[in-house]
């Protein structure tokens, strides 16, 4: 009956019926995870992290319970404990390909470039996925793998990301002129994308043609105010021609922006060591709010709410 309510998303039904239950052995393994997770789709994220705590301790060979508490601890910011129970939930089933998507996202969002490529090899090989394998190609480009790199982009939908990925790494393989095709390609389908844009500005001012690129990297930097490193380059592009108040104007602004993203890399890291700090998620959401992460912004005050204390 409770498996029931949960799978037809009737989560308060099936909390009800689960916290009358008092089954014992292999049941109360099942309605401890059960209840986990009913708790973490509900948003209770610290309730769920007790009750499926409470699981993995009296059931530690059960690999769902700790997948799902890897996937309760990264909702809450706490990324080692998440790695850890994902970790934990592969060594008990390999054959389980999902906690490799969680641990590729962790190691990639920290540029352990290697290790995420490690998980994203694992995932691809069991579940082709278009984003996972975007980040996969960024990862290898980032170890200088360019060959590998353009492998995973020739296989994915040729949209404008992976075009001008795959335009980057024949630069960096010494075949401009496939690069140029990429662009090409890339630049029919969005021509006023900040990929080709930026790429575009790039290509530019290595062909010492600074009031062509910086049109363009104005345009990238209106679509994404908080690109501390697009702004930067229009800033010294702006210097290059001359115009030294718009140098000094965007300096200015790219600095602001980069103190945020150093902020919000100090809190990250600060949370680590203080998992339970309601103050520093709700400080998180509200950076993440003003470079205009808006989803992520949100996931941090979810958690801030989650381990509020209790009036």
């Amino acid at each position: 009956m409770g498996a029931m309510l949960l799978r037809h998303d009737r989560h308060e039904a099936a909390i009800r019926y689960f916290s009358r239950t008092q089954p014992e052995g292999k049941m109360r393994e099942v309605v401890l995870l059960w209840t986990g997770e009913c708790l973490y789709r509900m948003g209770r994220l610290v309730e769920a992290q007790w009750a499926l705590s409470q699981m993995t301790e009296e059931f530690p060979k059960n690999y769902l319970g700790h997948r799902w508490l890897g996937i309760v601890y990264y909702d809450l910011g706490m990324t080692n404990a998440a790695a850890s129970e994902l970790r934990r939930a592969l060594e008990l089933n390999p054959a389980d390909f999902r906690p490799h998507a969680l641990l590729a996202v962790l190691h990639y969002d920290v540029g352990q470039y290697a290790a995420a490529v490690s998980h994203y090899r694992a995932l691809s090989a069991e579940r082709p996925n278009s984003d996972a394998s975007s980040n996969m190609a960024i990862a290898l480009i980032q170890l200088h793998e360019y060959r590998e790199a353009l492998d995973v982009l020739e296989a994915l939908p040729a949209g404008v990301d992976e075009l001008i990925l795959q335009a980057e790494c024949h630069l960096e393989m010494g075949a401009p002129d496939r690069a140029a095709e990429m662009l090409e390609k890339a630049r029919a389908i969005g021509p006023k994308s900040r990929p080709v844009l930026i790429f575009t500005a790039q290509r530019l001012l290595d062909a010492n043609k600074p009031a062509e690129a910086a049109p363009l990297l104005k345009q990238a930097v209106d679509q994404d105010p908080h690109d501390f490193r697009s702004r930067y380059k229009l800033a010294m592009t702006y210097r290059d021609l001359g115009a030294l108040d718009d140098y000094s104007r965007e300096m200015s602004r790219s600095e602001e922006s980069r103190k945020l993203h150093d902020r919000y890399s100090e809190l990250t890291q600060k949370l680590r060591k203080q998992p339970n700090d309601a103050e520093i998620r709700y400080e998180l959401s509200v950076v993440a709010g003003e470079l205009g992460f808006g989803e992520i912004a949100a996931l941090w005050r979810r958690g801030a709410d989650a381990f509020r204390p209790l009036p």
